[in-house]
């Protein structure tokens, strides 16, 4: 294949992953990875529209090439850790998003996804200092505060946790 068709597939790929077209991204996305299989971005982004239509295990393998090829980048870390909870796999997702948040300890999701594992763990007073972090860094994301609640809600603080979620 022409580096140049490649691109145009990559970048097509991407335009269809953006737009949440799962199946149509999986097709170009896995022709340039084929065609390009040393290429971690690709492999990220056929990991990502994988995960939108479930296919998680796939979607695994791929994020554990691209944590080979990317070692410091957290965002295959953070999408595996998100592919392990859905396949309920706490302990992995908390490996997972542990290392996504040593990666990228400024980045509010990281520390939102580390939050989820916890509690999947069933450790909730873990998961409300990660949703904590998360809130620090993002103060305007409802989902961390609804975790946040739920979380001080699954400790017994009722109270703390309507205040919370009304944030």
């Amino acid at each position: 294949m022409e580096p140049d068709s490649v691109v145009a597939l990559r970048q097509l790929g991407i335009e269809r992953l953006r737009a949440n077209a799962f199946v149509e991204a999986i097709a170009l996305l896995a022709r340039a990875v084929t065609a390009e299989p040393d290429e971690p971005t690709t492999q990220l982004n056929l990991g990502i529209a994988l995960q939108g239509v479930d296919r998680h295990a796939e979607a695994l393998k791929l994020f554990a090439s691209v944590q080979k090829l990317l070692p410091d980048d957290p965002a295959a870390f953070l999408h595996a850790a998100l592919s392990f909870l859905h396949l309920g796999q706490a302990s992995a997702a908390l490996s997972a998003a542990s290392e996504a948040c040593h990666r990228a300890p400024g980045v509010a999701q990281t520390h939102y996804v580390y939050g989820q594992a916890w509690l999947a763990m069933s450790e909730p007073g873990k998961a409300e200092r990660a949703f904590a972090e998360a809130i620090r860094l993002a103060p305007l994301s409802a989902d961390a505060w609804v975790n946040y609640g739920i979380a001080r809600y699954r400790q017994g603080a009722i109270e703390e946790a309507k205040t919370a979620m009304r944030q």
